[in-house]
């Protein structure tokens, strides 16, 4: 941020940052997915849609309640996003060229 409020580019630092920050994420949600155990299995859209329930998608409870606690609905969605951290904005993989190519000088 301080070069960029200088005029500068920002340099390999925001390639770190997208790099650490994704993989970082991706192992909290596989620790979140492994802490709710089978709560995470089932596909609840009508408890984790944004906004709230909606009324008339499938339920997969017989009384069409979610399954499980409501802190273990968004587990499964926010871990399979998450997943696609590592590719969108550049791949990880990428961002270790340009990192190398900047830091090392390789």
């Amino acid at each position: 941020m301080s070069a960029l409020s200088h005029g500068d580019a920002p340099g390999a630092e925001s390639s770190l940052l997208k790099t650490r920050g994704t993989e970082l994420s991706q192992r909290l949600t596989e620790l979140a997915l492994g802490a709710v155990a089978h709560y995470a299995l089932p596909f609840q859209p009508h408890a984790t849609a944004p906004g709230g329930p909606v009324p008339d998608a499938p339920s997969v409870s017989p009384n069409g309640t979610p399954v499980g606690p409501d802190y273990s609905w968004a587990v499964t969605p926010k871990y399979l996003n998450d997943r696609a951290g590592s590719i969108h904005a550049g791949t990880n993989e990428i961002q270790r060229n340009i990192m190398s190519k900047a830091v090392l000088g390789l």
